[in-house]
C-alpha cells in the first residue's frame, strides 16, 4: 500500500502548476505509526534531537547555542570547535570566509549580522518546528511512504541544522545531508568550487529571512515515483509526439517541469567537486537539497520529484568554471515559474567497449521505465517537460537513442516535450528524425521495434541512419 505523509500546517491543493498532495484516509490498521522522537527508527529521518544521534547530547548543544547573545561568524567558528564537526576540517572555515569576501558587501553583512542569528534561533526551535521525525522515502519501507510535505519554515530549520553540522548520518543507502562540508577545503582547486557553492546557500538563507510568514508556511512536496508495471511498448499505438526546442538552459524555461540528469544517489557531487547539470539545478533550487535527507538511492524503476521548490540563484560557466550569479528578477520568476523538478538517472555506458550495450532490449526497457517514472506525474497533463541530452555526457549515451526514448515516453504519457541547448548538428538530426516520424505516422510500438532490431544487428551504421533506412523502406512498400 502506498501512502502520502503530509507534514505541515496544510496539504497542497490542486493547481495547474504541480500535482496535488492530499491526505489519504485509511482504516486505523493501515496508518503509519509515528515513532517517539527519542527513539531511533531506520524507516524515519534521524533528527538532531533523536537520542544518541549526535556525538554530544542535544541539550548540551542547544545550551551552547543559546549562550551566544548574538550569533556571529566568530561564534560559528567557536561552535564548530565545541561540537567537533569532522566535516569542517579547517577552523577558519575558509570557503565561507572567501565567499563572504567576494559577495556584495550588503549581502555579506546581512548574512553575518541577521541571517546567522535567525538560523541559530530556528535551530533552537527545531523541536517546535518539527515535532517528530517523518518517514524516509525508501523502497524498502514496509508501509512504502512515497510522499513527504514540509513547510518552507521546516525546510529552513533543516537547512540551518545542516549548515551548522547538526544533521546526523542517515541509513547507508542515503546521501549525506551535511552542508557544512562546503565551508572548508584544503585543496585550492576544490576550494574554488566550494566557495561558489556557499554563495548559493547564502543567497537562499538571506532571501528566506526577507520573506513573509505566508511564504514560510508554503509547502514543498518531495516524492518518489516507482513504476512496478511498465507499458507494453511494442503494442502502443500512440503517434510519436513533436517536441519544441529552446536555446536556453533547462532551468531558464519558466513554464516547464525540469529534468535533472541525476545520479542514482540523489545530489551526485553537490556537496563536493560536482558542478554539472544535476548539482547546478539543485544549487539554484536549494530547498531541493533536503532531498539528500529523504531520497534513498534511486531504484531502476524510480524517479525523484520535488514540487514547489523556489529558485534563488543563477550560474555562469560549467564544471570547474562555474560561478554563482544572483537571480535577476525573483518576483517574475516566482510569479510564473512551474516549480517541478524531476530527477532521473541514466545508465552509464562510459566503460570501454560498453556503448553497444545500450541498444539491447533489457537496457532499452530500463531507460524507458526510468523515463516513464519521471514523466508520468499526476495532474500535470498540460505541463511541458523541459529536458535535453540526458545521459549523453560522461555516461556516453547515444543522443539519437535517448531522444527516441524520451519522445516515446512523452507520447505515451501525453506530455509536451521541449529539448534545450542542442548543438547545431544535434538539432538538425533531431528535427529530421521528428519530421520522419510525423510524415510517416510512426507509432511508439513501431519505433520500439526498429530500435530492438538495431540492437540485435551489426552496428555498421548509426541508429539514426538505421531508423531513416527502415522508415523510408517501409514507406516505399
Amino acid at each position: 500500500m502506498e501512502i502520502s505523509f503530509c507534514y505541515g500546517k496544510s496539504p497542497l491543493f490542486s493547481s495547474k502548476h504541480y500535482s496535488a498532495l492530499r491526505p489519504n484516509y485509511y482504516k486505523q490498521e493501515n496508518v503509519v505509526e509515528k515513532p517517539d522522537c527519542r527513539r531511533y527508527s531506520k524507516f524515519y529521518v534521524v533528527l538532531p534531537y533523536t537520542e544518541n544521534a549526535l556525538p554530544k547530547p542535544w541539550p548540551l548543544i542547544t545550551e551552547n547555542l543559546a549562550s551566544y547573545k548574538h550569533f556571529s561568524l566568530a561564534n560559528l567558528k567557536q561552535f564548530f570547535n565545541m561540537i567537533g564537526v569532522a566535516a569542517v576540517a579547517l577552523p577558519l572555515i575558509n570557503c565561507l570566509d572567501i565567499a563572504l569576501a567576494e559577495l556584495e558587501p550588503k549581502e555579506a553583512d546581512k548574512f553575518k549580522t541577521l541571517t546567522l542569528q535567525r538560523m541559530r534561533d530556528e535551530v533552537l526551535e527545531l523541536g517546535t518546528i518539527i515535532k517528530e521525525p517523518f518517514p524516509l522515502l525508501c523502497s524498502t519501507m514496509a508501509a512504502n511512504c512515497t510522499s513527504i510535505s514540509l513547510s518552507r519554515r521546516q525546510i529552513f530549520a533543516l537547512m540551518s541544522c545542516s549548515f551548522l553540522g547538526l544533521i546526523p548520518t542517515q541509513e547507508p543507502n542515503f546521501p549525506k545531508f551535511q552542508l557544512c562540508c562546503l565551508l572548508s577545503e584544503e585543496d585550492s582547486k576544490l576550494a574554488k568550487v566550494k566557495k561558489e557553492k556557499v554563495k548559493f546557500l547564502i543567497a537562499y538563507f538571506n532571501n528566506y529571512i526577507d520573506a513573509s510568514d505566508s511564504v514560510h508556511s508554503e509547502i514543498v512536496n518531495y516524492q518518489v515515483n516507482s513504476e512496478r508495471v511498465a507499458p507494453d511498448w511494442l503494442n502502443r499505438r500512440e503517434a510519436i509526439c513533436m517536441p519544441t526546442f529552446d536555446d536556453c538552459k533547462i532551468e531558464d524555461n519558466l513554464y516547464g517541469a525540469k529534468i535533472s540528469f541525476a545520479n542514482s544517489m540523489y545530489g551526485g557531487g553537490v556537496l563536493g567537486a560536482g558542478s554539472f547539470q544535476e548539482e547546478l539545478l539543485i544549487l539554484e533550487y536549494p530547498e531541493s537539497l533536503v532531498g539528500l535527507l529523504l531520497f534513498e538511492r534511486l531504484a531502476s524503476n524510480s524517479a525523484a520529484l520535488i514540487y514547489g521548490a523556489k529558485r534563488h540563484s543563477e550560474y555562469s560557466g560549467y564544471g570547474g568554471t562555474m560561478k554563482y550569479e544572483p537571480l535577476k528578477d525573483m518576483e517574475i520568476n516566482d510569479a510564473v515559474e512551474t516549480k517541478i523538478l524531476i530527477a532521473i538517472d541514466a545508465s552509464d555506458y562510459s566503460s570501454n567497449g560498453n556503448q553497444s550495450q545500450q541498444y539491447l532490449k533489457v537496457d532499452v526497457n530500463k531507460e524507458l521505465v526510468k523515463c516513464y517514472a519521471g514523466f508520468r506525474t499526476d495532474n500535470c497533463e498540460a505541463i511541458t517537460i523541459s529536458t535535453g541530452q540526458w545521459g549523453c555526457g560522461v555516461f556516453k549515451g547515444d543522443w539519437h537513442l535517448k531522444c527516441c526514448l524520451q519522445l516515446m515516453v512523452a507520447s505515451v504519457c501525453r506530455r509536451k516535450l521541449r529539448f534545450h541547448m542542442l548543438q547545431e548538428q544535434t538539432y538538425n538530426d533531431t528535427m529530421e528524425l521528428c519530421r520522419l516520424f510525423e510524415d510517416n505516422h510512426i507509432s511508439v510500438g513501431k519505433l520500439y521495434k526498429i530500435i530492438l532490431e538495431y540492437g540485435l544487428g551489426q552496428k555498421n551504421t548509426s541508429l539514426f541512419g538505421y531508423i531513416r533506412h527502415k522508415v523510408e523502406k517501409s514507406d516505399a512498400h
